[in-house]
């Protein structure tokens, strides 16, 4: 048998024992320590990612807006309350031709613009009526999934001559 100083197991061990109460108070610190530096680092997560969805979503509010003023509304001129539909109608058609271009990574943008120029075409007749709801719901009044259109020269399957 051999003497030697009590090794760093049995002297933490008997440190445990002799302190139960500030050693549990001392990880239970610590672990609130590191839940919270945890939670707000996933915050911190969300809120880069929150920024990042909003600088885009301005962004293409912004091309948005650029081209209607740019490519929808620069050939209309102030005063042209009386202009003929059907030149308005082609006007539209040209705008949503160019759509395709300008809106080519940003499918979110192009699909809005299209609808809205899709909805000024079905209200001044360019567009028949599909006899059916356009809010795509069937009779049963269960939502469907838009059907794919397959791409065409003339947006919306128009035939005018621009």
């Amino acid at each position: 048998m051999q003497a030697h100083p009590p090794g760093t197991a049995y002297r933490l061990k008997k440190f445990v024992r002799r302190n139960r109460e500030a050693v549990l108070v001392a990880t239970a610190f610590v672990l609130l320590l590191a839940g919270g530096a945890t939670a707000a680092t996933i915050g911190w997560v969300r809120a880069v990612a929150a920024e990042r969805r909003a600088v885009t979503a301005a962004d293409s509010r912004g091309r948005i807006l650029a081209f209607l003023d740019e490519d929808l509304l620069g050939d209309v001129q102030a005063g042209d309350a009386k202009r003929d539909p059907e030149e308005f109608k082609r006007t539209l058609v040209r705008a949503a031709g160019k759509s395709g271009d300008r809106f080519r990574d940003d499918a979110s943008g192009e699909a809005f613009v299209r609808s809205v120029i899709g909805r000024a075409l079905y209200n001044l007749g360019a567009i028949p009526s599909r006899g059916g709801s356009t809010s795509g719901c069937t009779r049963s009044g269960k939502r469907t999934r838009p059907m794919a259109r397959s791409p065409s020269k003339r947006p919306f399957g128009l035939q005018t001559s621009v």
